[in-house]
């Protein structure tokens, strides 16, 4: 019987067709995308990986980043001693709409019809678009090379047969097919013969003894290099991360509106880079920041986190948005993030390389208006907001059932506009109450990272690690660009 590759998988119509209820159910730390009465947004969904494979490769280390140290100061940044002096911001209750400074945004949006191979719409094919034969060769050569070397050491594989390019392809079909068809248990129960539960196509495609043979080599960078930079907690899959990444970028031309936003990777392991959050759904695991376009979800970029550096001019959270979003600095985007991150240094040098900004921001920062961090805006009203501005930036204060601070410098975003809230304690009767629409662009763009990971949940892959994460993410991006 002839083999089956990836195409095939892809090409399975049971791959890329769902339906609503599969984003409800792919997992309970997630939630609908909406700011009303918190200064927050909602966690980013999260997958539950098992990340075994990467941990054995770095050392024991837990990281309290979002912990409440007394490393922090009242900003919730570490004190920079290469920070950039910045001047005091004298906020003003004279509102004037802000100045259309929006930067010419003239990119063609959608998949870049110059990439050979793009005319074919076939969510295989834009899959191979990401995923191109020119990475697959690498990680045939290194696959082979560690199999190599497990021979030589004396290991396992002593029976190695070296795997080609269509074979690895095959393999990897079968990869993504765990993800469609949901088994428990042992990743061996895909290749049995019990007549209720077998599942023919894998047995046809590949003998389970070989398929588990390449996953336990399977590599894709040399072990024995002196090149490689294994200072880097994520030296072993930063070649596929850094070419999988460029070709994100490549493939596709993201609209106006873009999102940064964290996405944790559940893991308890060991593991050098694991990190605890508290207040969060999932407090242990690995964090990577990511950029996503805000209607599609479609990633842009993801950057691990690796540690604290300690040679940047902004502040450290500034520094993240800033190297998250440098392939698309310049552009004239939009750009949507929650309070983590917002500052009014981050929307001021934002403004620098043409990029306007939104987004919730804690009253704790400094250079904020007064009015924000004293009792004037505990005295606000349902529906009531205290707005101010200051060198083109506005800043808002409004109640809903707490209060949201948020900070923007995007044009069109000064008046209110009247919604329909149920009252409570009026019985559940709806009252008409305002709502700044500065506040409805947040909630209308910010969602872009949580709709990717709604959409990565939804395929559960069986083997729970990093790469697999980034292989899903590649799924989800290409069936997006159909």
């Amino acid at each position: 019987m002839a083999k089956r590759t990836v195409d095939v998988v892809l090409a399975d119509p049971c791959f890329w067709e769902s339906d609503d209820s599969d984003i409800e159910r792919a997992s309970d730390d997630e939630s609908a995308f909406e700011l009303n009465s918190d200064d927050s947004v909602s966690e980013s969904a999260s997958s539950d990986c098992d990340l075994d494979g990467l941990a054995r490769d770095v050392d024991v280390a837990i990281d309290l980043e979002h912990d409440d140290s007394d490393e922090y100061d009242d900003d919730g940044e570490a004190p920079n001693e290469n920070a950039v002096p910045v001047k005091n911001c004298e906020w003003t209750k004279k509102l004037t709409e802000l100045p259309d400074v929006s930067f010419v945004f003239e990119h063609l949006v959608g998949v870049n019809k110059d990439i050979e191979g793009v005319e074919h719409f076939e969510a295989v094919n834009l899959f191979q678009l990401l995923f191109t034969d020119y990475i697959l060769r690498d990680i045939v050569v290194e696959t082979n090379r560690y199999a190599k070397q497990c021979q030589e050491g004396r290991h396992i594989q002593k029976d190695w047969t070296n795997i080609s390019v269509p074979e690895l392809k095959t393999w990897l079909g079968l990869v993504i097919a765990t993800g469609i068809v949901q088994k428990k248990g042992r990743i061996a129960s895909y290749w049995s013969k019990h007549w209720l539960t077998q599942t023919p196509g894998f047995n046809q495609t590949m003998t389970s003894k070989r398929f588990l043979q390449i996953l336990s080599c399977i590599h894709f960078v040399d072990n024995s290099s002196t090149t490689v930079n294994k200072s880097d907690k994520f030296w072993k899959i930063r070649t596929l991360l850094d070419y999988v990444v460029k070709r994100f970028q490549l493939v596709y031309n993201p609209e106006r509106e873009i999102a940064v936003d964290e996405t944790m990777l559940k893991f308890k392991g060991r593991l050098g880079i694991k990190q605890y959050i508290k207040n969060k759904p999932i407090k242990w695991g690995i964090k990577l920041f990511t950029l996503a376009e805000s209607s599609s979800g479609y990633v842009l970029n993801i950057i691990p986190y690796a540690g604290k550096r300690e040679d940047t001019q902004l502040s450290k959270t500034a520094q993240i948005v800033v190297d998250v979003c440098q392939p698309f600095l310049n552009k004239g985007h939009y750009l949507f993030m929650d309070n983590y991150y917002t500052s009014i240094e981050l929307i001021e040098y934002l403004s620098q390389v043409k990029t306007l900004s939104c987004g919730t921001v804690n009253s704790n920062r400094k250079r904020l208006p007064s009015d924000m961090k004293n009792s004037a805006t505990k005295k606000l009203k349902k529906g009531e907001s205290l707005k101010r501005i200051s060198n083109n930036v506005l800043a808002v204060s409004w109640k809903d059932t707490r209060v949201v601070n948020l900070l923007t410098n995007i044009p069109g975003n000064l008046d209110d506009v009247d919604i329909q809230r149920r009252d409570k304690k009026q019985g559940g009767k709806e009252v008409t109450i305002s709502k700044p629409r500065a506040i409805i662009t947040y909630n209308s763009y910010m969602g872009g990272v949580d709709l990717s990971d709604q959409r990565v949940a939804t395929y559960r892959r069986h083997m729970k690690s990093l790469t697999w994460y980034i292989v899903k993410t590649l799924c989800c991006s290409s069936l997006y660009c159909t």
